[in-house]
């Protein structure tokens, strides 16, 4: 029965039997999980593949640390609370929770993973909050996130009014919501950016910003006919329009192969 599953000592040790009773608990329709009081360490990939698991519920609030993948394909999920104690979101935790809207990410997490919220489809907002000092995740694929707010007393990242991630001076955009929709004004202070980060956003147009009339001319050139767009000779900045969502932003330049946009050579900012 699926109550004796927490009493398995040692599972996780196995990848195979990991799957194989994964496995089991979703073809039996598991819809909740709850781990019990005396849990202080989750292995890898625990839950991983509970198509139907819809809540999962924490009776100890002493785990720090959990494996890689733990809730990754858990198409359902929807309700979950994260122990306090923990302070990492390892890598893959929430991939491809499609069903997963709000999360409190506990004030003791200092890093989340690459891909810890990859293909979170219905995902809304993100908050970081001060202890937060490494992001690995770049939310690909969170199609519904229209913000990701940080705490003032961040040393290391900042958000601006429309939720978008940068790095804390603001010389470069990490995160770019790809559920924001409308037009956006890339901040003179940006030098990089992201590679194919307006991937599949709704955003309408991007204002961008050079310092010259050169560097203007590179980006027109960058440009070329793969973009409408519109520019202001006298403020050195293009406007770029998007008549349907973005599936890519790319620009070549110079004739080398396609780069994406990155701040270097294509697009200096003021």
């Amino acid at each position: 029965k699926l109550v004796r599953y927490s009493q398995i000592h040692g599972l996780t040790k196995k990848a195979d039997e990991t799957y194989i009773v994964n496995a089991l608990m979703d073809a039996l329709g598991m819809t909740e999980f709850t781990f019990p009081e005396t849990t202080t360490t989750i292995g890898n990939s625990v839950l991983c593949g509970c198509e139907s698991l819809q809540k999962v519920t924490f009776l100890s609030h002493n785990i720090e640390t959990m494996g890689t993948g733990v809730f990754r394909y858990c198409h359902s999920l929807h309700t979950i609370t994260l122990p306090e104690g923990l302070t990492t979101i390892p890598v893959g935790t929430f991939d491809e929770c499609y069903a997963l809207e709000t999360l409190v990410i506990p004030e003791n997490v200092t890093t989340i993973g690459a891909a810890a919220f990859e293909e979170c489809r219905g995902l809304k907002s993100i908050y970081i909050s001060e202890k937060i000092t490494d992001i690995a995740d770049d939310f690909s694929g969170c199609y519904s996130l229209t913000g990701i707010w940080v705490a003032e007393d961040n040393a290391v990242y900042c958000s601006d009014e429309f939720g978008v991630l940068f790095n804390k001076n603001k010389t470069k955009i990490i995160v770019f919501p790809a559920g924001y929709e409308g037009a956006y004004v890339i901040p003179d202070s940006i030098t990089s950016m992201t590679s194919g980060m307006f991937k599949n956003s709704k955003i309408t147009s991007i204002t961008i910003y050079t310092t010259n009339a050169t560097q203007l001319t590179n980006l027109k050139n960058a440009i070329g006919t793969a973009y409408e767009y519109t520019v202001d000779e006298a403020k050195f900045s293009v406007t770029i329009n998007f008549a349907e969502p973005v599936t890519s932003f790319v620009l070549s330049h110079a004739g080398s192969t396609t780069a994406y946009i990155s701040g270097v050579d294509v697009i200096t900012t003021k």
